[in-house]
């Protein structure tokens, strides 16, 4: 008798190298979410089993690489129209661009791999709440000399304005970059946030108090 294949010792590495070739020559690095198929498609020849993705695919004439193409394609065609939008809440939520463009990362990862939930949830909601629950805890910001003229002059440079709002708690954090920095109302940050609206605004206003207290301005905006 022969003996029995383990299609997915088979199957995962081949799998992780048309992801990794599908990013790496399909649509270059500067496409995030290229760059995320190459990361996860590296990673998978460690956490395969972790992927859940890779139950739903069956071996056919198509072939995997022809399947994770076309969620490539679909996820990509869906999420392109938001990508500026999303690297901005992440921006806000973690601090600095670079920090950011690695949430965005993370957050395509896990989305890729829960596509079709993402898809029956809406894909950039689906992003947005994984950016919510990625984000990192709050940041100890030391004072600075650029803090101090900031106080002085009553207007914040941005960097500053962005390290401020990555010191809140995470709660009110990603109240604030939602409604106030992005203009989602208190119902759509509840929704991406799990929280209640009422609890929305409850986060927005201590969250509006302490970075109006942290950059030295008045409930006005003035010094």
């Amino acid at each position: 008798m022969g003996q029995t294949v383990n299609t997915k010792a088979i199957v995962v590495p081949i799998a992780s190298l048309a992801m990794v070739a599908i990013g790496a020559f399909a649509h270059g690095l500067a496409t995030p979410v290229a760059l995320a198929l190459i990361v996860v498609g590296s990673g998978m020849f460690f956490i395969g089993a972790l992927a859940p993705s890779l139950s739903e695919f069956q071996i056919g004439p198509g072939g995997f690489s022809a399947k994770l193409r076309d969620r490539e394609r679909e996820m990509q065609a869906t999420l392109e129209p938001d990508a500026k939008s999303l690297a901005h809440t992440a921006t806000w939520l973690t601090g600095s661009a670079e920090s950011g463009r690695e949430l965005v990362e993370q957050a395509l990862i896990e989305t890729y791999l829960r596509w079709p939930d993402a898809k029956r949830d809406g894909a950039t909601d689906a992003v947005r709440k994984r950016l919510v629950d990625l984000a990192p805890p709050p940041a100890e910001e030391p004072r600075s000399q650029a803090s101090s003229a900031a106080g002085r002059e009553g207007i914040a440079p941005l960097s500053e304005a962005l390290a401020k709002v990555a010191g809140l708690p995470v709660d009110d954090r990603s109240a604030l970059v939602l409604q106030l920095v992005e203009g989602f109302g208190a119902d759509a940050v509840g929704a991406i946030s799990g929280k209640d609206p009422a609890v929305v605004g409850d986060a927005v206003d201590r969250g509006a108090k302490a970075l109006v207290s942290a950059l030295g301005l008045d409930s006005e905006g003035q010094i």
